[in-house]
């Protein structure tokens, strides 16, 4: 099977034709990134290696922890606002079987 580099630098780009690593599917994604690791780590000691890996890992995780936050704010924000919507329906739902008692007592 022979390897489609058009089709992937296709897939790598978004609507106005410009590279998107988050456009990457996932396999390729992985790749693109061990290749970059084991390119940085020959010209790197053991030492450096432990230390540039150590730098990223942090990067990760901050990114991780902030990504969560957000999602946790927005998860609470989507809640409350769903709540408002279930009282709103509520009233609405009251206000009509109100109607519904008037209309049936005349």
């Amino acid at each position: 099977m022979q390897f489609d580099h058009l089709r992937l630098l296709n897939n790598c780009c978004d609507d106005k034709n410009k590279f998107s690593i988050f456009s990457i599917p996932p396999k390729q994604f992985t790749l693109l990134a061990t290749l970059i690791g084991f390119l940085t780590a020959k010209d790197l000691d053991v030492d450096e290696q432990n230390s540039l890996g150590n730098f990223f890992i942090a990067i990760g995780q901050v990114l991780v922890t902030i990504a969560s936050q957000k999602t946790i704010f927005e998860s609470k924000q989507d809640n409350q606002e769903i709540k408002q919507r279930l009282d709103d329906l509520k009233r609405h739902i009251n206000d009509i079987e109100k109607e519904l008692e008037r209309n049936t007592k005349n």
